[in-house]
């Protein structure tokens, strides 16, 4: 039995070392392999003659570029980081970079970043600084970049960010960049939270779960490219549930005429996938991020080299519609897999426990049983409140959860004084008498049907939400 239990052990002990190594450095790889697929949207006449020459057309699609680049991060201190990466291209000499960063005060942080090449010949340096206020009212940062083989004066670059008043969520943004192509930029950003489903503005965020609640941030500004002036808007839609996000932006200038950048992401920094989709007077592109445990795919491919909003229009319906295909056949029925199996699992916990939870539950239902029943009678009399049936459990609809849903009627009932019953908020509810948690790190939510003025009457209340009944207006 020991020779059986020692390699087991050995093993353990390597992957907890493993993962204690990649901890403290914080590994991250990035492959960036640039396409031209210009061939598969050049013009070549009528249309008839595009599907004869697809296979032509996909074998002229090829690799313009390949970069390969790997990061390390370090924590020295708890005031000092440091960071290195090295990146390989195809055609180039590998480059080698250092950043120290230094966080001098909890609101103030330093960083420089060094190029080494060869013998730790320093290319450039670039210097920056950020500052953010404790209520998150103001931040400052700036940036700078020296090169050692220019003798003019290294650009800067200062952005200031600002709330408009404390009790606004507005923020704007102020930023001047000095150097060879100075740029200004004026800009507004405003967030918003609302319901998709009803559209109502929904102001409490930990109200509730729906995965059809959404933040929406507009940003319009005004930046100018030197003397020339372009204007900017865009806006930001996140669903936090399924933690996805969709951006656009789009700007017009003088120079440049329109440009547009449609992008979306699901996932974190460290598992998920980005598609961006950019149209200007320079062409189409289209890239995708795939990123798995820190480790990132990149792949930048051109589309056209002209202006064409139809390609554009094309490549940004492809993964919205691969993803949404993706989702409900592949997401959601693995959701609901993983769903059912948490909610069996917590029913299999609540029947172990169950005898010594249902002992406590009946010293508690004795107690209350009187009390409740006084004041149903009550209540009855004078067309007050009366609970007909409340029951506690998971806010899930899924018939998993409703197997753990506990019927809290009498305790709820023993509540009631003089026609109102309410229960303080911020709290969960499983702390009240004759309550218990039957799934504990699940939401749960106390559903009511009660009668008032003789009328059926039905409330849903969040756990930490507080409970007052009758509702207003009843």
């Amino acid at each position: 039995m020991a020779d059986q239990i020692k390699p087991l052990v050995l093993f353990t002990q390597a992957r907890l070392q493993q993962e204690k190594l990649e901890d403290e450095i914080h590994p991250r790889g990035t492959l960036r392999m640039g396409l031209d697929a210009t061939s598969l949207f050049v013009s070549q006449g009528t249309g008839r003659h595009w599907l004869p020459n697809i296979a032509k057309r996909f074998q002229e699609v090829g690799v313009v570029s390949f970069t390969l680049r790997e990061s390390l991060q370090t924590r020295v201190t708890e005031k000092l980081w440091l960071s290195a990466y090295s990146s390989l291209a195809a055609k180039g000499l590998p480059v080698f970079m250092g950043t120290v960063r230094y966080r001098y005060y909890p609101n103030l942080t330093f960083s420089m970043s060094t190029s080494l090449l060869h013998v730790l010949r320093p290319y450039f340096m670039t210097a920056a600084t950020e500052y953010k206020d404790d209520d998150d009212m103001t931040s400052i940062s700036a940036q700078t970049t020296v090169n050692f083989y220019r003798r003019s004066f290294p650009p800067l670059s200062v952005t200031l960010r600002r709330r408009l008043s404390p009790t606004s969520l507005t923020r704007g943004v102020f930023s001047a960049t000095y150097g060879p192509k100075p740029t200004l930029l004026l800009e507004l950003s405003t967030p918003s939270v609302f319901d998709l489903a009803n559209d109502l503005h929904w102001r409490d965020q930990a109200a509730s779960e729906s995965g059809s609640r959404a933040v929406l941030v507009r940003r319009f500004g005004l930046m100018l490219q030197g003397l020339v002036p372009a204007l900017r808007a865009g806006c930001d839609l996140v669903f936090p549930k399924f933690l996805t996000e969709v951006n656009l932006d789009l700007q017009f200038g003088l120079l440049f005429g329109p440009v547009g950048v449609l992008t979306g992401s699901w996932g974190d920094r460290v598992n998920g996938v980005t598609t961006s989709v950019s149209l200007n007077a320079a062409g189409v592109a289209f890239t995708m991020d795939m990123c798995y445990l820190g480790q990132r795919l990149s792949i930048p491919v051109t589309l056209t080299e002209y202006f064409d909003p139809a390609v554009a229009a094309f490549a940004a319906a492809l993964p919205a519609t691969a993803s949404t295909l993706a989702y409900h056949f592949v997401v959601k029925p693995l959701n609901r897999k993983k769903r059912a199996q948490f909610f069996r699992e917590a029913r299999r916990k609540l029947e172990d426990e169950q005898s010594t939870v249902r002992r406590e539950i009946a010293n508690n239902m004795a107690l209350l049983k009187d009390t409740a029943r006084k004041h149903m009678q009550t209540e009855k009399a004078v067309g007050g409140l009366v609970i007909l049936e409340a029951l506690y459990g998971p806010t899930d609809s899924a018939p998993e959860a409703r197997d753990l849903m506990i019927d809290v009627t009498v305790p709820l009932q023993a509540l009631v004084y003089k026609s109102q019953l309410y229960i303080p908020g911020h709290r969960s509810k499983a702390g009240l008498p004759g309550f218990y948690d039957p799934a504990p790190a699940c939401s749960k939510t106390l559903r009511v049907r009660y009668l008032f003025d003789d009328r059926m009457h039905y409330a849903e209340i969040s756990d930490d939400r507080p409970c007052v009944l009758p509702l207003r207006g009843e």
